[in-house]
């Protein structure tokens, strides 16, 4: 899984958890679920700091080769 794939994934379960949390009543419920949410969302922070970093990467590859390609 590359690391789009699993930030989607865990943004999706982010979402999903966030509709039981407002759906549901039952307080016995709603703390777990908060904690597998937050546990969620800070995965989900790792996972972009490290998508952004690979992003900008191959943006700069990019540019460096365009710039040797104009050369």
């Amino acid at each position: 899984m590359d690391l789009q794939d699993r930030y989607d994934e865990l943004d999706n379960i982010e979402s999903k958890l966030r509709t039981l949390i407002d759906e549901t009543s039952d307080i016995s419920y709603i703390e777990p679920l908060r904690e597998l949410m937050y546990q969620a969302q800070n995965e989900k922070s790792e996972v972009g700091e490290r998508l952004q970093k690979q992003y900008d990467r191959e943006e700069a590859e990019q540019e460096r080769l365009y710039w040797r390609e104009a050369i």
